[in-house]
Formats: structure tokens, C-alpha cells, sequence
């Protein structure tokens, strides 16, 4: 993952403006925000934006958005382009917009993410119940806000195309909010949740599920910055099978960054080995183990957590066994479907910043 990071560093020169124009947008919106709270440093603000700041995952989608975006306007220097003749300083601002509601709708996952359980239907709250309650509507407030700004922009882009492509990604987006919800954390899964039958494919599922959650949004984004810019419709699906490829394969490489890792850095904060249990190298594990005694081997055997999965046992299972490479085999087959997409694209500067880092990830 070092190199991949360093990759993405290098990457980021190329966008610089375009970073510091969105730098300036996200603080202007937390002004706004905290304009309208009254209260110049509310924890959750602070946190939501730091959050944001350190999450690298969402980082690398800003970042090809904007390599897309310039990649795009290569074809509007070449006078045998086939996109219309267009404004370029208008495309490129229309091209940022789409790069801040992407942004935008990823911040409003975290603020309702923050949502914390609180007792409900009581009498007497206790003042912490207070203070879990307001909070919780705070982040449902300031997560509206994110949401009406950025259909508010959305609408303002003016293109039925742009806002059909970018709908029917946020769609998926919270469509996938839904499924993944039943996707709970280990330690304290029960074992029957890992029920496979032998004609069950893991791959499959594990597609569905992401494809909605973390795929789709970037990958109608990608094909509606090449449609802002006019390009054809065979660069406009170039783009979108750019943007999804790259999406599955950065998702696996991050399911894969726990196992790759020596075992004490695996640990959460909690001193817990968490672990998702519906990431690709558990589901292929257990569609392996289908014929095992699954129980013996994964099953705590202390009297206090029967039922409950042995984590160290699953992560020395998969970490000593052949399934790391047959995911970075799947992870490869994404790469290589996103690198035979940016190749559809005139050569420049932000494509070969893309492909570099695609060998990168393929190396990992």
C-alpha cells in the first residue's frame, strides 16, 4: 500500500488547482454550516471533516474524477476531436461540480453513518441519552444539507443526460447503504451467517454488492464528466468502465491491506481483530471450506462465546493459505479491464498518471 500511496501523491501534482478549487469550496460549505448552527466548532463538523481529510479511499475517487476530467480536455484542444465546440473554462468548472457532489454525497454518508442507538419511548432520559439525541439530529440536518447542495448543483450543470447518469448512481449508492447494513463486523457474527452452498458463487455476490455500494457512483461520474465535455458515447462508456473497474479493484486491495499486514497492525482501536466478514478473501475462504468442518475451525470453543467466530483462527487460515493469490488474481482481472478502458483515451499527462497507478495496485 506504500507504493500506492506514493503513486497517488505524484498523481495529485498533476490536479493541484483543481485540489486547492475544491479545498476552498469544502471549507466554504462548513462555513455555511456553521453560520447556520451558531457555533464556529461543533465536534461533529470537526470530525466529519477529518474523517473525510484521512480517508483515503474516498481521496483516490476525487482524484480520478479529476485525472478524468483532465484527460477530457485534450480532446477539446484537438480540432479533430469529435465533441462539440464548447467553452473550455465552462467544462472545466461543470467538471469540479461533478467532483464536489461526488464529494458531497460521500460526506453525507459519514455524518449519517455518526447516528448513534439511543433509548427511545422512555420517560426520563438520561443527560447523555440528551446528548445522543441532539447529536443525532444534527447529523441528520447537516447530512440533508450536504444532499440539497448537491442536487442543487446537479440541476444547475443543466444536462438531463448528467443528471440521469449521476441519479441513477446515487440511487445504487443508497441502495447499497441498505445491503451493506447487514454486513456486521466480527468478532460477534454468528457462525450461520457464513452459510454458503456449493453452488453459491462468492465472486458474484461480493460484485452485486459493490458494484452498488462502490462502483456505480464512480463510475456514472467518470461518464458524466466525459459527457460535460462533449466526447463521444464510445468515450462516455470508455469512462464508465474506467471508473467501475478501478473501483472493484481498489476495493479489493483494500479487503486484501488486512491480511497482507502482520497481525498487531490488523487490530482495531478496541484492541480487536476486526475483520468484515463479507470481504472477498472471508467469502472465498468459506466457499472453500464448504466441505470442512467449518465449526472446528473457525468456531471459539470458550464457554462465554460459543457461536462466535475465532478470528485469529480465520485470519492465520486465510493468511497461510493459497486464497491471497487467487484474490490478487481478481483484483488483477479489474485492473487490467480499467487500464484497457483509459487506453480508449488520447495519451497525456493524467492517463499515464492512471495507469501507473494501476500497475501500482496490480503489483500490491
Amino acid at each position: 500500500m506504500f507504493k500506492v500511496l506514493n503513486s497517488i501523491k505524484r498523481s495529485q501534482e498533476l490536479v493541484h488547482s483543481s485540489l486547492m478549487a475544491l479545498n476552498q469550496t469544502r471549507h466554504g460549505v462548513i462555513d455555511q454550516l456553521r453560520q447556520v448552527y451558531g457555533d464556529q466548532h461543533h465536534p461533529l463538523l470537526e470530525e466529519t471533516a477529518a474523517a473525510y481529510d484521512n480517508n483515503v479511499n474516498i481521496q483516490i475517487r476525487e482524484l480520478v474524477l479529476l485525472l478524468i476530467s483532465k484527460i477530457t480536455h485534450e480532446y477539446q484542444r484537438d480540432p479533430k476531436a469529435e465533441s462539440p465546440l464548447i467553452d473550455h473554462q465552462e467544462i472545466v468548472h461543470k467538471q469540479l461540480i461533478l467532483t464536489e457532489i461526488i464529494e458531497l454525497i460521500y460526506k453525507t454518508n459519514l455524518l449519517h453513518k455518526s447516528i448513534a442507538n439511543h433509548r427511545v419511548g422512555t420517560s426520563r432520559l438520561r443527560p447523555e441519552d440528551w446528548n445522543i439525541h441532539y447529536n443525532n439530529k444534527l447529523a441528520i440536518l447537516f447530512g440533508d444539507y450536504y444532499v440539497a447542495r448537491a442536487w442543487a448543483s446537479l440541476g444547475r450543470l443543466r444536462s438531463i443526460d448528467v443528471n440521469l447518469l449521476m441519479s441513477q448512481g446515487i440511487s445504487d449508492f443508497t441502495e447499497g447503504q441498505f445491503i451493506m447494513q447487514t454486513d456486521v463486523q466480527l468478532p460477534v457474527t454468528p457462525i450461520q451467517s457464513l452459510t454458503l452452498k456449493a453452488k453459491d458463487n462468492p465472486i458474484k455476490d461480493w460484485e452485486r454488492r459493490h458494484y452498488l455500494m462502490h462502483a456505480s457512483l464512480p463510475g456514472h461520474a467518470c461518464q458524466s464528466i466525459s459527457t460535460v465535455a462533449g466526447l463521444n458515447l464510445f468515450l462516455q462508456e470508455a469512462a464508465f468502465k474506467f471508473g467501475k473497474n478501478f473501483s472493484f479493484c481498489w476495493q479489493i486491495l483494500t479487503e486484501m491491506e488486512p491480511f497482507l499486514s502482520n497481525l498487531h497492525s490488523s487490530y482495531s482501536k478496541s484492541s480487536e481483530l476486526v475483520i468484515d466478514l463479507k470481504s472477498l478473501p472471508v467469502l472465498l475462504h468459506v466457499q472453500e471450506s464448504i466441505n470442512k468442518p467449518v465449526e472446528k475451525l473457525f468456531l471459539d470453543s470458550s464457554s462465554n462465546n460459543r457461536g462466535t467466530l475465532n478470528v485469529i483462527e480465520l485470519y492465520k487460515s486465510i493468511t497461510g493459505g493459497l486464497i491471497i493469490e487467487q484474490i490478487r488474481e481478481i483484483k488483477n482481472r479489474y485492473a487490467d479491464e480499467a487500464l484497457n478502458a483509459i487506453e480508449c483515451f488520447t495519451k497525456c499527462n493524467a492517463s499515464s498518471a492512471l495507469i501507473d497507478i494501476l500497475n501500482v495496485i496490480k503489483e500490491s
